[in-house]
């Protein structure tokens, strides 16, 4: 039977299937407006607005009301992991919905394939903290950022920044971080049955538990992550990836009736995995009633490369690792 149902999964899938489309999201928190570039659905892009809800809070307890933009590009090359690029300046700049030539702001940009919340936290603490001296300090310059390479931008020099990024975190970024951060509803998206807050430096992924109409609901915790590479949410189902190798999955419909805690799986991993430095989007379907899942991707960009489709059972808790191998089938056009 479950041969049958993978057979059908592959004439399903598209084999060219991938997406590579630059978007952007943003939220504005207070002062604080914070944009995240991605062309990749990794959870770091989500990061970038936990960020401006922690950037909003130093304002707030410095009490700093001018404007702060944070400007976030989410490098797609894995060998960018430990070179993260940052900017920092005071100058004029005009939000789209705002009139005449914009209002003087406090702008931080950086390009990185990891954001460090800690690492912006400092850069706008300093910030805050240091506006005369920013404007001593920054100089036009040639970006050397992937997606304005070339661009004269305004910045202080990177030499300060490195200089700022290698002092240890104050006393008042330690305090922030015993805060929650709730992971952000944007405007499109429903409320999810499953999710998460960041607090010091872990992530908490929880589901929300009322017993009945007259109680009130509860946060249950499922599991605690030190990172979250990707947050699928499949409806009734969850695939949460810790990294771009294994992911644990969580259906809604499976939790103690007792407790409410909902059920979480093995911790799963993917085999023969890209060794390809860019991101490789993978395309995920749920295929059955039982909320069972289906993973396709392919080894290099843009559909590229050997084709993977992984198949996960959630009654068994078990992972086909490569389907067409199982059936003995060769993908088509596989290069």
């Amino acid at each position: 039977m479950k041969k049958l149902l993978v057979f059908f999964i592959i004439v399903l899938i598209t084999c060219n299937s991938y997406g590579n489309e630059n978007i952007g999201i943003g939220q504005t928190y207070g002062n604080v407006r914070v944009i995240s570039y991605r062309e990749t659905e990794r959870e770091e892009a989500v990061k970038a607005l936990l960020i401006g809800q922690l950037a909003h809070n130093l304002a707030q307890e410095l009490n700093y009301k001018d404007p702060i933009y944070l400007e976030c590009y989410l490098s797609i090359k894995k060998s960018d992991t430990n070179n993260p690029n940052y900017q920092i300046a005071l100058q004029h700049y005009k939000y789209y919905d705002e009139k005449d030539e914009g209002s003087e702001k406090l702008i931080i940009r950086q390009q990185a394939y990891k954001y460090d919340l800690f690492s912006t936290l400092k850069l706008v603490e300093y910030a805050i903290k240091n506006t005369k001296k920013i404007r001593e300090q920054q100089k036009w310059q040639t970006s050397g950022f992937f997606y304005d390479r070339g661009n004269n931008i305004l910045s202080i020099p990177k030499e300060k920044i490195d200089q700022i990024l290698k002092k240890p975190n104050s006393s008042l970024l330690n305090k922030l971080a015993e805060r929650k951060i709730e992971r952000p509803i944007l405007p499109y998206q429903r409320k999810p049955s499953i999710s998460y807050f960041w607090q010091n430096n872990t992530y908490y992924i929880y589901n929300t538990f009322k017993r009945n109409e007259e109680s009130n609901p509860q946060d249950l915790i499922l599991l605690t992550l030190p990172e979250i590479y990707q947050f699928e949410d499949l409806n009734l189902a969850y695939l949460i990836f810790d990294n771009d190798k294994s992911f644990y999955y969580i259906n809604i419909k499976n939790y103690d009736w007792k407790t409410g805690v909902t059920n979480v799986s093995k911790h799963h991993a993917i085999e023969d995995t890209s060794s390809y430095d860019y991101d490789i989007n993978k395309t995920f379907s749920n295929i059955s009633t039982d909320n069972d899942i289906s993973i396709y991707f392919t080894h290099e960009g843009r559909g590229a490369g050997k084709k993977r489709l992984l198949v996960y059972f959630q009654e068994s808790d078990t992972l086909i690792q490569d389907a067409y191998t199982m059936l003995n089938r060769t993908p088509t056009n596989q290069k």
